[in-house]
């Protein structure tokens, strides 16, 4: 449901899809959405893309509960506030995109524990020195 203008009616929000326990895969980007509820039928999610919309505010901390994720990208909206510090201990999650937000304050120690795809681009967040130095971690992006 990726390139649409889903959204524009009512409200902008992801709050009607339900009923969806097995769905494994979310593609939502580019559209127009400014909230989503996380519903617990989507603890099986593999892949949640919301890139390209208009998120703003933290990064909601329902995103945690989602402990299937291996994909989970958020790019290119007006997300503000820092990164949950339990977004490291999502130990399937291999694949973060924040780039393009407005996030600040410092990166979590534990951010790249099982990540190996990092892109924390075009932000205005601090740290980062313990990046490097992980093993798992095979491409990153700061600036």
């Amino acid at each position: 449901m990726s390139n649409n203008q889903l959204g524009l009616g009512g409200h902008g929000g992801v709050h009607q899809l339900h009923g969806l326990s097995n769905l494994k895969s979310l593609n939502l980007s580019s559209n127009l959405f400014d909230s989503i509820t996380l519903s617990p039928l989507y603890e099986g999610l593999r892949e949640l893309v919301l890139s390209n919309n208009h998120f703003s505010g933290n990064i909601p901390n329902d995103i945690l509960k989602l402990k299937n994720l291996t994909l989970l990208d958020l790019a290119a909206n007006n997300l503000s506030g820092s990164i949950p510090d339990g977004i490291g201990e999502l130990s399937k999650l291999e694949n973060l995109r924040l780039s393009y937000n407005l996030l600040t304050g410092e990166i979590p120690a534990g951010i790249t524990k099982y990540i190996k795809i990092l892109d924390l681009s075009h932000n205005m967040l601090t740290g980062g020195s313990h990046l490097t130095s992980s093993p798992l971690l095979h491409f990153f992006l700061l600036i």
